[in-house]
């Protein structure tokens, strides 16, 4: 059972010529936690990256200075975790439902999502 199954996980694996924690690695790969192998860009992919993992998209980094932005943007992209990514249309009947969609608007607005409810985004007369 995997414990991360409850929260969106992704893994960085920083490489090593020792290879160390594959076990674990194999384990999360096998129950679809992404992994993302990060690597200095003068050491070898094959002595510093397990095998199963060389097929993924390595992060490489110069080796003076790791650039953290760019890995947990990385990292947020491949877990769905970017504003872009977390977007929504509300489709409801004005009549009927129009209070619990401007609440549903509310609480995705307020959790980072890109919300489009047409009362929100379009100006009255607005061509849609």
């Amino acid at each position: 059972e995997c414990p991360y199954r409850s929260a969106a996980s992704v893994v960085a694996y920083f490489g090593s010529p020792h290879q160390i924690d594959t076990d674990i690695a194999k384990k999360l790969l096998e129950q679809s936690v992404p992994i993302i192998p990060i690597l200095d860009t003068q050491k070898d992919i094959g002595t510093h990256i397990p095998r199963f993992l060389q097929n993924l998209y390595i992060h490489r980094h110069c080796p003076d200075s790791l650039d953290f932005g760019r890995l947990v943007t990385a990292m947020m992209e491949v877990v769905g975790l970017l504003r872009s990514q977390r977007r929504a249309f509300i489709s409801y009947r004005h009549n009927e439902s129009r209070n619990a969609a401007i609440q549903l608007h509310d609480m995705l607005s307020a959790r980072c999502f890109d919300v489009f409810l047409d009362t929100h985004k379009l100006r009255l007369g607005e061509l849609f």
